[in-house]
């Protein structure tokens, strides 16, 4: 049986906006649409300011 990874994505959080770009290009790219729900980056919000994607 294949190992399986779970890779991370580090986001400077000076940069991030919140908006969602990059889970809409994941859905795009593995899916062929626009599925918000299917997206393999899920967005984690730590107030104030702090984006953490995973």
């Amino acid at each position: 049986m294949p190992a399986t990874y779970q890779k991370l994505l580090v986001v400077d959080p000076e940069k991030c906006t919140g908006c969602e770009v990059c889970e809409t290009a994941c859905t795009m790219a593995h899916e062929g649409k626009y599925i918000a729900a299917n997206a393999r980056i899920q967005r984690i919000r730590i107030e104030p300011v702090i984006n953490y994607a995973m």
